[in-house]
This record gives structure tokens, sequence and C-alpha cells, in this order.
């Protein structure tokens, strides 16, 4: 069976560079025109945001309830894309799944499950607080993890052995 079957039958439909044409609302949503049809509003959802962020991207209509709606296709690979195209759609991830990385963990308190962290991320100083359980710290590797706080905020650590040895001890009290 040929990907283009394979493709039909799950109901795919890829887009690719020379049917996007993304541009930004006068509210500042991003808006699209594919197929000989406008998108007044629309979002990119990360399919496999851990273990593939920029392959298999979802492109979807916003509802007037500000819902996602139904998916209009699919963008393979954002690298595939011309440097404009990847551009807007990177800046759009970047905004909708903002994942600061965590440099330096200043204090860490564990108390009845609720840790509370002082910490300094590529976005300035935070005061982070995350339930004490695998489903806020989540290992992506032997070295990676990502934290995830009590409001679906993401903070990310790629690598905990890069840490300074205080912040690799206070992370020693969850870890």
């Amino acid at each position: 069976m040929e990907n283009e079957d394979i493709n039909e039958i799950a109901g795919i439909n890829y887009l690719t560079a020379d049917e996007l044409k993304f541009s930004m609302s006068e509210g500042g949503f991003l808006s699209l025109e594919t197929g000989g049809k406008k998108y007044r509003r629309v979002m990119i959802q990360r399919t496999f945001p851990l273990s593939m962020p920029y392959r298999y991207l979802s492109v979807r209509e916003i509802t007037e309830n500000r819902e996602p709606g139904e998916e209009i296709g699919v963008i393979e690979d954002v690298l595939q894309l011309p440097e404009d195209l990847r551009r807007t759609v990177c800046d759009e991830l970047d905004t909708r799944y903002f994942t600061p990385d965590i440099t330096q963990i200043i204090r860490l308190k564990d108390e009845r499950g609720i840790v509370t962290m002082d910490a300094v991320t590529t976005s300035g100083k935070r005061r982070i607080t995350a339930h004490s359980n695998t489903s806020s710290f989540i290992r992506l590797s032997d070295v990676r993890m990502l934290i995830v706080d009590v409001d679906g905020n993401r903070y990310n650590i790629p690598d905990m052995t890069k840490l300074d040895k205080k912040s690799r001890r206070n992370l020693e009290v969850i870890v």
C-alpha cells in the first residue's frame, strides 16, 4: 500500500509550502489561506511535542468559542519550509509552547507533596510551584527533565548534569 493510500484512509492532508500563505490579523492572530480558502484564525499544535517538536504539526481552525476546530492539515516537517514560512511557524510555536530552560535552582522545598522552587530561567527568575509526582517532574532522558507547574506552565532542564552543584543538590530532593 502506498503512502498516498494510507494518508487518504487516515484522512491526513499534508500541507506543502506552495499552498501555505500565513498572515497576521489586525488582532495579532495567525490567519491562513490555503486551497483557495481563507481561515480567519488558526493555531498550530505539536502532535509529538517532546519527541518530534518540529515534525507533524497540526494546523487547525479556531472556532468562534476560541476552541480548536477541524484540522486543516499537517505540516510534515518545518525544516522543509522556506525560511519565511519556517520563521512564522516557529514564532507561533514559541508563543504557544513557551518553555524556558532552568539554568539554576536557587531554592527548592518539598512540603506535603507540593514543591516550591525559586529558579533562574532563560526568561528570568521564577517561583515554580508543582506537585511532587512524576506527572509534574518528567524525566525525558537520563539528563533531561520537563517540569510542569500547577498552572500548566512548562520548564525544561536540558541537561541536569550541567547545572551547578547547589542546583543539582536541590534537585535531588525530588529526583
